[in-house]
């Protein structure tokens, strides 16, 4: 993985309707700071979000999709909304298939949610169609790919990784 001396800056909103334990919250939150460490990304937490932030995520847990976005894919974890991302977006995050799929792979549910928001965040920081053939951007993971992504695989390519650094820079 290649390395980058410049640090860029991204604002996490966490909105915790599923109302999971805050404990909870705080691990994959730790976890997805670890993600994105290797890509020259600083990962940010606020309770809410001001222009003055720059670049801002906002992130949704729910329970279910409930008929909202990613309603109509009945494997997907999560679904990010909107074709703009210049300054950030919303993404939504689907709990109980995400506990799902960790039981399915016997991997721990915080760091399957971790990497389930990393992807979606990663949606917002890569241009359309930000999925790839493998690594964390991958649209469906099977149980190679937790293998992989548990055991230090790569989770952006040097290209996703240069192209995540110009966007959250283009907005400073």
């Amino acid at each position: 993985m290649a390395t980058f001396f410049l640090t860029a800056l991204v604002t996490v909103v966490v909105h915790n309707t599923a109302a999971l334990p805050d404990a909870t919250v705080t691990r994959v939150e730790a976890n997805v700071e670890r993600l994105f460490t290797g890509s020259g990304l600083t990962v940010t937490w606020a309770a809410a979000a001001t222009a003055a932030d720059g670049f801002t995520i906002h992130v949704m847990i729910r329970r279910q999709p409930g008929g909202g976005p990613g309603s109509e894919s009945p494997s997907a974890t999560g679904t990010t909304i909107g074709e703009d991302h210049s300054r950030g977006g919303v993404s939504f995050v689907f709990y109980e298939r995400v506990v799902t799929l960790a039981h399915r792979y016997h991997e721990p549910v915080d760091l399957i949610l971790a990497y389930t928001i990393a992807h979606e965040m990663g949606h917002e920081l890569l241009p359309a169609p930000a999925h790839s053939p493998s690594g964390l951007m991958k649209a469906e993971w099977d149980g190679d790919d937790i293998r992989r992504l548990t055991t230090g695989g790569e989770l952006f390519t040097g290209q996703q990784i240069a192209l995540i650094q110009r966007a959250v820079e283009r907005d400073r």
